[in-house]
């Protein structure tokens, strides 16, 4: 009886040993394919992150792009803040070549009197207004008789780097009236009236002769204000009667007496230096000296 137990003792104990075997057996196996499992699963998840850093990377390119485009227009020219800031601007005018220019004031104004037939201020009726269809006003209120500017110069009379314009009168079809100088300051035109005889021999460098008689001339330039003009006399004479009844001619060179030879040679002097010149008072004319002189 004792023999049969141990017997069966046995046997059971290679039983449960062969299926604590079989258990450990299907228990590797089991682990080894998750372990192979998961290796698979690692590469797709590599393979994964790998696809995610180019769409990544591409993106990050894309913007690296579109930073170049931006920093391309950048490039353009650009108007700035201070530059469109409702600032008053001189008027401008673009050349064949495109370019900006800037227009002088004084070229617009001279060109609106000259061409437009626009407003001055004259020095002779007390600065009042007047345009050129009214410039007889400056000789005569005789209704009867006829002014008319007929010729122009443009010249700087004072030296101080600006530009006049002188017109030629013709009063009744005769031209040895006078002149009105247009003069452009402090934003507007003033008008100087001159007779024929005080501003005769116009030079380029802006002197003149006057003349009251045959003894008495000289070599003068012209100071302007707003209300009017001086002669600077450069040199001149004067003559007057003695108390012997005689004439008597005195000389001077810049207010100080020189003598008759002096005055004459500087006489001689002015009359070789070179004339102004002179055209006929046209709207194409005027725009051509204009553009040339500006």
């Amino acid at each position: 009886m004792k023999r049969k137990f141990n017997i069966f003792c046995k046997h059971t104990y290679l039983i449960l040993l062969g299926v604590a075997l079989m258990c450990m057996l299907c228990s590797c196996t089991f682990n080894g394919e998750n372990a192979d499992s998961n290796r698979e699963s690692g590469v797709m998840d590599d393979s994964s992150t790998t696809n995610v850093g180019n769409e990544n990377q591409y993106s990050e390119e894309g913007n690296d792009q579109s930073q170049d485009s931006v920093e391309v227009s950048n490039d353009k020219p650009q108007v700035s803040v201070e530059e469109s800031n409702g600032q008053p601007q001189a008027s401008t005018d673009v050349n064949n070549n495109g370019k900006e220019e800037q227009l002088p004031l004084a070229e617009e104004s001279y060109k609106a009197v000259l061409i437009d037939n626009g407003d001055f201020i004259s020095t002779e009726l007390q600065n009042r207004k007047i345009n050129l269809e009214d410039i007889k006003e400056v000789v005569t209120d005789d209704e009867s008789i006829s002014v008319v500017a007929t010729k122009f110069s443009i010249i700087d009379l004072s030296g101080n780097g600006g530009k006049e314009i002188v017109l030629w009168l013709q009063i009744n079809g005769v031209s040895d009236y006078g002149f009105e100088i247009l003069r452009y300051q402090d934003g507007a035109v003033y008008g100087y009236t001159l007779p024929y005889r005080e501003f005769i021999d116009l030079k380029t460098d802006g002197t003149f002769i006057f003349s009251g008689g045959a003894a008495d001339s000289g070599i003068g330039k012209l100071e302007f204000s707003k209300d009017g003009f001086t002669v600077d006399k450069l040199y001149y004479s004067i003559s007057q009667y003695n108390s012997n009844n005689e004439l008597v001619v005195q000389y001077f060179a810049n207010g100080t007496p020189c003598s008759e030879e002096d005055f004459n040679n500087a006489m001689s002097l002015q009359e070789e230096k070179a004339n102004v010149s002179w055209y006929d008072l046209t709207n194409e004319n005027v725009n051509i000296a204009l553009e040339n002189a500006f």
